[in-house]
């Protein structure tokens, strides 16, 4: 009987050496799969807001290595690899929002380069005018509630006069004309023009006929 437990004892022993030896290459295998990431990131800012949805392009030409990206609502983009890839990384602007107010000039054609994988790109933040239709009627008289649409090509945008006869919008690039989309009870849009051009201040004024 003491023989036995002993036997017991001996295999028991072993099944927990190699149990210990087991896990121990279990660590060493979780160790060696875990790789360092390389991240390569920009961040766009007009003074200090972030601009969000900036299109940026970042390369490293010598590694062949390019991707497009879009800023996040930090303003920021990343590109992550599992390798550090050797050679000079820039970063070039390739579009901005209109809303920024930024000139394509400032960046159309630049790159910045990454220090340590990193660049800030700054720009100066400019207060954007906004398209002013102002409605009246016969008399001149300023009209309220007029729902006045502004489109450039077929992006439109719809706001309605305030007291002051006025209806704005927020500035953004290319050509754009206005026109009376409902006019309120009592008046009549009877000029018969549909489209409405706009003066070099962004102002255009639109007469209509109260019945």
């Amino acid at each position: 009987m003491k023989k036995i437990l002993s036997i017991l004892l001996v295999f028991v022993s072993l099944l927990a050496l190699f149990s210990c030896g087991g896990n121990g290459d279990n660590n060493d295998g979780n160790a060696d799969s875990q790789q360092k990431a390389y991240v390569y990131s920009a961040k766009v800012v007009a003074g200090t807001t972030p601009i969000v949805g900036a299109k940026v392009e970042i390369r490293n030409e010598s590694a062949d290595q390019k991707a497009l990206l879009t800023t996040d609502s930090k303003g920021e983009i990343a590109k992550t690899y599992n390798e550090e890839i050797a050679g000079e990384w820039v970063a070039k602007i390739i579009s901005i929002p209109d809303v920024y107010g930024i000139e394509k000039t400032e960046y159309l054609g630049k790159t910045y380069t990454l220090t340590n994988g990193f660049v800030k790109i700054e720009f100066a933040q400019v207060e954007l005018p906004q398209f002013e239709v102002k409605v009246v009627d016969q008399n001149g008289d300023a009209v309220v509630g007029v729902r006045v649409q502004v489109c450039a090509g077929s992006n439109c945008r719809v706001a309605m006069t305030d007291e002051a006869g006025i209806a704005r919008f927020d500035y953004a690039e290319g050509e754009h004309h206005a026109n009376i989309l409902i006019a309120p009870a009592g008046y009549t849009d009877s000029t018969n023009q549909q489209e409405y051009s706009f003066d070099e201040d962004l102002k255009c004024e639109i007469a209509i006929t109260k019945n």
